[in-house]
């Protein structure tokens, strides 16, 4: 959605609504509602702001982990630039990552932050087909 559809939810200004869109196309999408918390975009209660929204986890843009350099990953608003070397620097050595779960040997990375950057991640050696920031997933429940 955009920032007008965004306005018309009560306590949505265009400041506000420019940030939460903003916001979204650093991420790659929303994968969950909840991300909505992760910044402090509307003087509101959660609840009713969370209740207004619906994410698309399927469509959230992913970053090809085995092509992507350190710049596109530390672009990510999950992700340091230290972070991002250090996967970068754990790809070089073992050519090409097959999953998640290897990122847990960087010491860098938290489980936490990992869990947090998952559904962000690609470990195919393929092009993301949706490089269209314009179609990145939230929705307005009407």
């Amino acid at each position: 959605c955009d920032t007008s559809e965004l306005q018309l939810i009560r306590g949505i200004g265009r400041y506000t609504a420019i940030r939460i869109v903003r916001y979204r196309q650093s991420l790659g999408g929303y994968y969950s509602p909840t991300q909505l918390t992760d910044k402090e975009f509307a003087k509101m209660r959660l609840d009713t702001l969370l209740s207004h929204f619906t994410a698309s986890p399927e469509a959230v843009q992913k970053i090809p982990v085995n092509i992507a350099s350190v710049d596109r990953l530390a672009a990510h608003p999950y992700l340091r630039y230290e972070q991002a070397k250090a996967i970068y620097s754990l790809r070089r050595k073992h050519i090409r990552l097959s999953s998640v779960e290897e990122l847990r040997s960087i010491p860098e990375l938290t489980d936490e932050e990992i869990h947090r950057m998952e559904p962000y991640l690609s470990f195919e050696n393929g092009r993301n087909s949706d490089e269209d920031g314009d179609k990145l997933p939230i929705k307005v429940k009407k």
